[in-house]
């Protein structure tokens, strides 16, 4: 894992220059949600976990958001400059389409886990109404035009690395935090109310 992530950092920019072939995002969310969170897990378990793995791939996505804004950003100077970034490559349009996704679905894991795991993994719900303003504000600076680009857009990179840093800390919270899931609290609110029922209609 050290040596992959070693590698990983030499790949970006070095060697295959993976940053400059569209292919920077990938590396970068492999490197900051599996390989990183794998490597934490491994140094204070000492085994590797499919739970650790699925648990890093929302992280992952959020990290790819942060790289796909700068690139948005950077747009018409890397374009310019010969530079091929994913966001040249899908354009305007597409762009916010995957900037939305890598923003929004980590939170179906989120309920998922609050579901069948514990109510506190769904602290990081707290996070989506700013997660949709980050959303719509990169799809409206995108839609600005080539001039006022990097100045609509200048703020994104810093404001989705902000919330990418609150989802992952609410992430952890939850993980420390043990409780029932909703499932379970369902199932007991539901045999309170069927028991309190029972005992006014036949006692």
């Amino acid at each position: 894992l050290l040596l992959a992530g070693a590698g990983s950092s030499y790949a970006y920019t070095a060697g295959p220059a993976l940053k400059y072939r569209a292919l920077g995002d990938a590396l970068i969310m492999a490197t900051f949600g599996p390989l990183l969170v794998s490597f934490s897990y491994v140094s204070q378990v000492g085994t590797a976990s499919w739970t650790a793995l699925r648990a890093s791939i929302p992280l992952a996505l959020q990290s790819g958001a942060i790289l796909h804004a700068n690139n948005a950003r950077d747009m018409v100077e890397d374009a310019a400059a010969g530079v091929d970034t994913l966001a040249l490559r899908l354009g305007r349009r597409r762009s916010a389409v995957l900037y939305e996704l890598l923003l929004l679905a980590p939170y179906a894991s989120v309920v998922w886990r609050a579901a069948r795991t514990s109510t506190f993994a769904g602290l990081p719900l707290a996070t989506l109404p700013a997660a949709l303003r980050l959303a719509a504000d990169f799809r409206a600076g995108l839609a600005a035009g080539d001039a006022p680009l990097s100045a609509s857009l200048a703020r994104m990179p810093m404001r989705t690395a902000k919330h990418a840093a609150l989802f992952a800390l609410l992430t952890t919270a939850g993980v420390l935090l043990p409780s029932p899931s909703l499932r379970e609290l369902g199932g007991s609110l539901v045999r309170t109310a069927l028991r309190s029922y029972y005992d006014r209609v036949f006692s």
